[in-house]
């Protein structure tokens, strides 16, 4: 995020890629106060990915916006797990 506010940058910002993560949750046994962390967590994501998509929607450079757009694409795969 650094980098949009750089004034001398020169070439496109890119995000770091989030690698898919798979996990067997038939196995998994979690107590009541890691259920609750999960759905936290779930719930901050949706929030994270909606402020980033409606953020996107107000900037004016086209590398800011894009940033935005994937960090909200990311928020959204994070709720998928």
């Amino acid at each position: 995020m650094l980098e949009l506010i750089d004034p001398n940058r020169k070439g496109e910002v890119k995000l770091a890629e989030m690698p898919d993560i798979q996990i067997n949750t038939e196995m998994l046994q979690l107590s009541e106060q890691e259920k609750d962390i999960v759905l936290e967590t779930r719930a901050a994501s949706k929030l994270m990915g909606s402020d980033n998509f409606n953020s996107a929607l107000m900037m004016k450079d086209m590398n800011v916006k894009n940033i935005h757009i994937q960090m909200s694409y990311q928020d959204v795969r994070m709720q998928i797990l």
